[in-house]
């Protein structure tokens, strides 16, 4: 293993390396570091990171599985594995990032500024010197829901990318500093959310999707493919203003501004309708959510009422990503949305419009 800037490179990791368990694995990493696994055709590369969060081990399950298979990919594989410290604070894999620190998956534009940011940047420049041909990105979801994967391009590239582990792929211009943001047309990025951290069936779509993406020889083109793929345009955010006191229930809650039904992922892509109660909520608890478009400008009152001390939506919205967490709804967003007019479905992807080496941008 090699100290590259403040990243360790461990080449070729063999089974005997790693550990029985993932958990032995994750104590066996330095910190932020890549792992290397050499291919079949070593002119080409492709990358993972997973792991950008402390609490969504499907990826590091996935990759460990891997190589305790012995698992040759088709070409080389870097894997990023970035939060392992908050992985492993105690108890194990319970925080999304450290205390005090920035969530890494925010942290991939300028400024560069905080160790969050030096990690960020020499992972960046990592890329640019590899110049893969793709990029995937392995998540857990906050709550429980289905497996979805999000992307800032729909085109046969990316569409091909999220068929490895997935049907759906919500599209999107909104930029936070996540790491799928450096994608270009020609160059795929893509972040794939496998479902919560807590469930057996996140992992093993993780670990299918991974073998795909690290045996098949071309994953930017699909012709097997006959699924209906769902591709959700452009989703916004429903967002709580600081201060907010957010409580769960199965009606209002005393001192609580907002109640939201406790059952609120199971609606997770699924249609949520004008007759069904949203939250409930306490005085001007209304003026507390905030919806804002790609120009940050308020749209809240475009989709959300407030009638008899109750939210309801204007119009059927299909939710994902909804959380029973409070800590992420508080400081992140409740849940995404988009209007169910916005949702176009196809047949699967056929052959892609390009395979080689893309441009990291």
């Amino acid at each position: 293993m090699t100290l590259k800037g403040n990243h360790y490179v461990w080449m070729a990791p063999q089974p005997e390396d790693i550990g029985a368990t993932p958990i032995e694995f994750l104590h066996r990493l330095p910190g932020p570091c890549w792992l290397v696994l050499p291919g079949r055709d070593r002119s080409r590369s492709r990358v993972m990171a997973t792991l950008l969060h402390g609490n969504e081990p499907s990826g590091l399950m996935a990759i460990h599985r891997c190589i305790l298979a012995g698992i040759q990919p088709a070409v080389d594989i870097h894997v990023f594995l970035g939060s392992v410290i908050a992985a492993r604070t105690e108890p194990l894999f319970s925080q999304r990032f450290l205390s005090g620190h920035r969530d890494l998956n925010r942290c991939f534009r300028p400024p560069f500024n905080d160790s969050e940011g030096v990690i960020a940047q020499h992972m960046l420049d990592y890329l640019t010197a590899l110049q893969p041909e793709c990029l995937i990105d392995i998540h857990n979801t906050s709550g429980s829901g289905p497996e979805f994967s999000v992307a800032p391009f729909d085109n046969a590239l990316h569409r091909s990318l999220a068929q490895l582990f997935t049907h759906r792929m919500i599209v999107t211009e909104l930029r936070l500093g996540a790491l799928m943001e450096i994608a270009t047309p020609k160059f795929a990025a893509l972040t794939v959310e496998c479902g919560g951290a807590n469930e057996h069936s996140s992992h093993e779509i993780a670990y299918e999707g991974v073998v795909r993406y690290l045996t098949r020889s071309d994953v930017l083109s699909d012709a097997s493919s006959t699924t209906i793929f769902e591709v959700f345009d452009e989703p916004l955010r429903f967002e709580l203003e600081d201060g907010t006191a957010l409580q769960y229930g199965e009606g209002p809650i005393d001192d609580a501004d907002i109640t939201i039904p406790a059952n609120i992922e199971n609606y997770n892509f699924g249609d949520f309708h004008r007759h069904q109660i949203l939250a409930w909520l306490e005085r001007s608890a209304f003026e507390k959510i905030t919806v804002k478009d790609l120009y940050g400008n308020e749209v809240r009152d475009n989709y959300f009422e407030q009638r008899d001390g109750c939210l309801f939506v204007k119009q059927s919205l299909r939710l994902f990503m909804a959380t029973t967490r409070a800590d992420i709804a508080l400081s992140d967003c409740l849940f995404y949305f988009v209007t169910t007019d916005a949702i176009s479905a196809q047949p699967g992807n056929g052959p892609g419009n390009g395979s080689g080496n893309g441009e990291v941008g």
